[in-house]
């Protein structure tokens, strides 16, 4: 599909690797397309009760750390499809992760880079909760004008 990268911006904030070969862009557009194809499907049902904060300090706890009391969290956070990114190759090299949660008409973004520490970890987090309608349409205008762009350079090439 062709070197380049993805990036997620939550708030301003960029997530994963800019270089030009950070990336095949298969794994992204997949997920792209998984995401559109969940819409509403990405329910965590304790996000709701919890801050950004707390989701990640017991998400990077339980992935990264020793907290064998996290592992059920982290088990349940995967099994809810909420991790958006890394998504399986060198794109979010940079310990970048997005974790999003569809909640009814709205969805809900945390975006965070781990980190050495969790304080760190925690300065990191930015979050943001938008109308599901226009998240999801969003990615429905990158994965329209990316294939669009790629059957461009394919007729060129």
């Amino acid at each position: 599909m062709g070197m380049g990268y993805f990036l997620i911006h939550v708030l301003g904030k960029r997530h994963g690797v800019k270089a030009s070969d950070a990336t095949a862009l298969g794994n992204s557009v997949d997920e792209v397309e998984q995401r559109i194809a969940r819409r509403g499907q990405h329910v965590f049902s304790q996000e709701a009760e919890m801050s950004a904060n707390d989701i990640v300090a017991r998400y990077v706890g339980g992935w990264y750390g020793d907290e064998s009391q996290n592992d059920a969290f982290v088990a349940a956070v995967h099994g809810a499809n909420v991790v958006w990114a890394p998504d399986g190759d060198e794109a979010f090299d940079d310990g970048s992760h997005v974790l999003q949660f569809d909640r009814g008409v709205s969805a809900r973004l945390i975006g965070f880079r781990h980190a050495d520490n969790i304080e760190e970890t925690i300065a990191s987090v930015v979050e943001v909760i938008m109308p599901a309608d226009a998240f999801y349409t969003v990615l429905a205008d990158w994965h329209q004008a990316f294939t669009h762009e790629l059957r461009q350079w394919r007729y060129l090439n």
